[in-house]
């Protein structure tokens, strides 16, 4: 019974590992490709700052909304509403 457990413990990292340590060479970008060539992984998720970026200015943006709301007494002018809609449209388009 030990046995089995011991073994069980040793294989079930290899049962479960993640198909991003196994991305082929060719799926990435250069520099990536030269150290995956050489046994070193790179993950593919070099976005993750941008997003964060991102995520941060639409937070902003809503943060700004909300004061503007409470600016105008519970309810956004025309003018505020077209203003926070720009500038959503405009991080949305990736101007942060």
């Amino acid at each position: 019974m030990k046995m089995l457990i011991l073994t069980a413990a040793l294989v079930a990292p290899l049962l479960f590992a993640s198909p991003l340590m196994a991305a082929p060479a060719a799926a990435l970008s250069g520099a990536a490709a030269a150290k995956a060539s050489e046994g070193i992984f790179v993950p593919p998720a070099a976005t993750f700052p941008r997003a964060r970026q991102k995520r941060t200015a639409i937070l902003a943006v809503r943060k700004e909304g909300l004061q503007l709301r409470a600016a105008d007494g519970g309810k956004l002018t025309e003018a505020h509403r077209a203003y926070l809609q720009a500038k959503l449209d405009s991080v949305l388009v990736g101007n942060y």
